[in-house]
């Protein structure tokens, strides 16, 4: 009896999962993210012409000040 009910739950299809936003996902402060987490979430931003210069989960040491202090607009969050 367990077999098929197993077999009935592989037969369903799958619900589709939310859309991933990257940019949401890295600007969102009460999260802790690894560093690879990070690098991942960067990368998938650029692939869709996004680029973020400073963001909630950076080092101090990593913070560009010419950067911050440019008065060129850039994508922060």
């Amino acid at each position: 009896m367990l077999e098929k009910s197993r077999g009935e739950e592989m037969l369903k299809p799958a619900q589709s999962l939310p859309q991933i936003r990257p940019e949401e996902i890295l600007s969102c402060r009460y999260l802790r993210l690894s560093q690879s987490n990070i690098d991942t979430l960067l990368e998938l931003c650029k692939e869709s012409g996004i680029y973020i210069d400073i963001h909630p989960h950076m080092k101090e040491s990593d913070i560009n000040v010419s950067t911050v202090l440019s008065t060129n607009p850039s994508r922060t969050f």
